[in-house]
Protein backbone atom coordinates (compact mmCIF):
# COMPACT_ATOMS: atom_id res chain seq x y z
CA UNK A 1 0.00 0.00 0.00
CA UNK A 2 1.41 3.09 -0.75
CA UNK A 3 -0.09 7.22 -0.22
CA UNK A 4 0.86 9.39 -2.55
CA UNK A 5 1.70 12.85 -1.25
CA UNK A 6 1.20 15.97 -3.79
CA UNK A 7 3.62 18.55 -3.20
CA UNK A 8 2.58 22.00 -4.82
CA UNK A 9 5.38 24.48 -6.34
CA UNK A 10 4.95 26.42 -3.21
CA UNK A 11 5.53 23.47 -1.10
CA UNK A 12 2.59 23.09 0.14
CA UNK A 13 1.37 19.29 0.59
CA UNK A 14 -1.99 18.55 -1.05
CA UNK A 15 -4.52 15.68 -0.94
CA UNK A 16 -3.41 12.45 -2.37
CA UNK A 17 -4.89 9.14 -3.29
CA UNK A 18 -3.94 5.89 -1.25
CA UNK A 19 -3.14 3.41 -3.75
CA UNK A 20 -3.83 -0.62 -2.68
CA UNK A 21 -2.74 -1.63 -6.51
CA UNK A 22 1.62 -1.98 -5.61
CA UNK A 23 3.93 -4.54 -6.08
CA UNK A 24 7.42 -4.72 -4.75
CA UNK A 25 10.61 -6.04 -6.13
CA UNK A 26 14.03 -5.59 -4.09
CA UNK A 27 14.43 -2.26 -4.58
CA UNK A 28 11.04 -0.54 -6.37
CA UNK A 29 7.90 -0.13 -5.70
CA UNK A 30 5.77 -0.82 -8.92
CA UNK A 31 2.42 1.62 -8.71
CA UNK A 32 -0.19 1.32 -11.09
CA UNK A 33 -2.48 3.55 -10.69
CA UNK A 34 -5.99 3.03 -12.87
CA UNK A 35 -6.56 7.15 -13.26
CA UNK A 36 -3.11 8.13 -15.19
CA UNK A 37 -2.93 7.12 -18.92
CA UNK A 38 -0.73 5.23 -20.74
CA UNK A 39 1.77 8.22 -22.64
CA UNK A 40 1.52 5.29 -25.51
CA UNK A 41 -2.40 5.25 -25.65
CA UNK A 42 -2.40 1.26 -24.09
CA UNK A 43 -5.91 0.05 -22.44
CA UNK A 44 -4.19 -0.77 -19.06
CA UNK A 45 -2.98 2.56 -16.86
CA UNK A 46 0.59 2.44 -16.36
CA UNK A 47 3.08 1.12 -14.10
CA UNK A 48 5.47 3.56 -12.27
CA UNK A 49 8.77 2.28 -10.83
CA UNK A 50 9.72 4.17 -7.52
CA UNK A 51 12.91 3.56 -6.04
CA UNK A 52 12.97 2.45 -2.21
CA UNK A 53 17.07 1.63 -1.28
CA UNK A 54 17.67 3.04 1.94
CA UNK A 55 13.92 3.61 2.85
CA UNK A 56 11.31 2.65 5.51
CA UNK A 57 7.95 2.22 5.57
CA UNK A 58 5.27 2.84 8.14
CA UNK A 59 4.30 -0.47 9.95
CA UNK A 60 0.92 -0.42 10.89
CA UNK A 61 -2.22 -2.88 11.47
CA UNK A 62 -5.67 -2.67 10.79
CA UNK A 63 -8.63 -3.81 11.67
CA UNK A 64 -8.05 -7.58 11.39
CA UNK A 65 -4.96 -7.54 12.54
CA UNK A 66 -3.39 -7.65 9.57
CA UNK A 67 0.27 -6.34 9.23
CA UNK A 68 0.12 -3.27 6.40
CA UNK A 69 3.68 -1.78 5.11
CA UNK A 70 2.62 2.01 3.75
CA UNK A 71 5.23 3.56 1.43
CA UNK A 72 5.02 7.20 1.48
CA UNK A 73 5.28 8.36 -2.20
CA UNK A 74 6.31 11.83 -2.39
CA UNK A 75 4.57 13.45 -5.63
CA UNK A 76 6.62 16.86 -7.00
CA UNK A 77 5.91 16.58 -10.73
CA UNK A 78 7.92 13.27 -10.08
CA UNK A 79 7.72 10.25 -7.81
CA UNK A 80 9.82 9.65 -5.13
CA UNK A 81 9.97 7.64 -1.76
CA UNK A 82 9.81 9.25 1.50
CA UNK A 83 11.52 7.29 4.54
CA UNK A 84 9.01 6.55 7.58
CA UNK A 85 11.96 7.28 9.72
CA UNK A 86 12.20 10.67 8.80
CA UNK A 87 8.64 11.14 10.31
CA UNK A 88 9.48 10.39 13.98
CA UNK A 89 13.02 11.71 13.51
CA UNK A 90 13.55 15.09 16.03
CA UNK A 91 14.85 17.13 12.93
CA UNK A 92 11.52 18.12 12.34
CA UNK A 93 9.22 20.62 13.59
CA UNK A 94 6.93 19.52 16.54
CA UNK A 95 4.35 22.37 15.27
CA UNK A 96 3.81 22.53 11.69
CA UNK A 97 2.19 26.16 12.00
CA UNK A 98 5.38 27.62 13.50
CA UNK A 99 5.22 30.82 15.76
CA UNK A 100 6.29 34.03 13.72
CA UNK A 101 7.82 34.97 16.99
CA UNK A 102 10.25 33.73 19.35
CA UNK A 103 7.95 33.90 22.68
CA UNK A 104 10.99 34.34 24.50
CA UNK A 105 12.26 37.10 23.03
CA UNK A 106 9.10 39.52 23.05
CA UNK A 107 9.32 40.98 26.89
CA UNK A 108 13.24 40.95 26.39
CA UNK A 109 13.25 44.33 26.50
CA UNK A 110 11.54 44.45 29.98
CA UNK A 111 14.48 42.79 31.39
CA UNK A 112 16.82 44.51 32.81
CA UNK A 113 21.42 44.83 32.24
CA UNK A 114 22.04 43.24 35.15
CA UNK A 115 20.22 40.40 37.05
CA UNK A 116 17.82 41.05 40.16
CA UNK A 117 20.42 40.25 43.58
CA UNK A 118 18.55 38.82 46.61
CA UNK A 119 18.07 39.83 49.85
CA UNK A 120 20.92 36.97 50.89
CA UNK A 121 23.68 38.26 48.73
CA UNK A 122 22.87 41.96 49.64
CA UNK A 123 23.76 40.75 53.62
CA UNK A 124 27.21 39.56 52.37
CA UNK A 125 28.60 42.80 51.39
CA UNK A 126 29.37 45.76 53.84
CA UNK A 127 27.05 47.99 51.62
CA UNK A 128 24.33 45.90 51.27
CA UNK A 129 24.31 45.33 55.03
CA UNK A 130 24.29 49.38 55.25
CA UNK A 131 21.59 49.31 52.72
CA UNK A 132 19.24 47.19 54.60
CA UNK A 133 19.41 48.38 58.40
CA UNK A 134 18.98 52.07 55.93
CA UNK A 135 15.91 50.72 55.10
CA UNK A 136 15.03 49.16 58.08
CA UNK A 137 15.56 52.64 60.11
CA UNK A 138 13.53 54.89 57.30
CA UNK A 139 10.52 52.53 57.78
CA UNK A 140 10.40 53.09 61.19
CA UNK A 141 10.98 56.67 61.35
CA UNK A 142 8.02 56.80 58.48
CA UNK A 143 6.45 54.61 61.03
CA UNK A 144 6.65 57.09 63.74
CA UNK A 145 5.95 60.04 62.40
CA UNK A 146 3.00 58.72 60.49
CA UNK A 147 1.20 57.81 63.66
CA UNK A 148 2.53 60.77 65.85
CA UNK A 149 1.10 63.23 63.11
CA UNK A 150 -2.19 60.94 63.28
CA UNK A 151 -2.67 61.41 66.81
CA UNK A 152 -2.03 58.02 67.91
CA UNK A 153 1.55 58.61 69.92
CA UNK A 154 0.55 61.66 72.37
Amino acid sequence: MAAVVIVDEHNTIQRGPLIGNVDRTEDELLLTMPEWLDQEGGKDPPVIPVDITQKVPLPLRDSDGRDIRLWIVRDKGHLDAVSGSTLVSEKIPKRWDLPLVDPRRIFRHLEGAKPISSITSALTTKTGIITIIGILMLGGFATVTILTATGHIK
